[in-house]
């Protein structure tokens, strides 16, 4: 997780950087930056590295519960 924040924040520089670079108006003051692209890189990132965890907190109920299931079959108890 830390290393996908890193890079996250390494693509969020280059951003500002090409900003910079394509609108010296930036710094001046009479040109707004495109907060737009930022956001979406670092969303896009944000739900990237969200996956595994919400896959492991919606897989690990149904797995314990067919392990039970087959548990309580062998034990002659199909309700345990």
């Amino acid at each position: 997780a830390i290393a996908a924040v890193g890079q996250t924040a390494q693509e969020v520089v280059k951003e500002v950087r090409r900003q910079f670079q394509d609108n010296p108006g930036i710094m001046e003051g009479t040109v707004k930056p495109e907060y737009s692209k930022c956001v979406e890189i670092v969303t896009k990132a944000a739900l990237k590295e969200m996956t595994k965890p919400a896959l492991l907190a919606l897989g690990f109920p149904v797995l314990v519960g067919v392990v039970f299931k087959y548990v309580g079959m062998a034990k002659g108890q199909p309700n345990l």
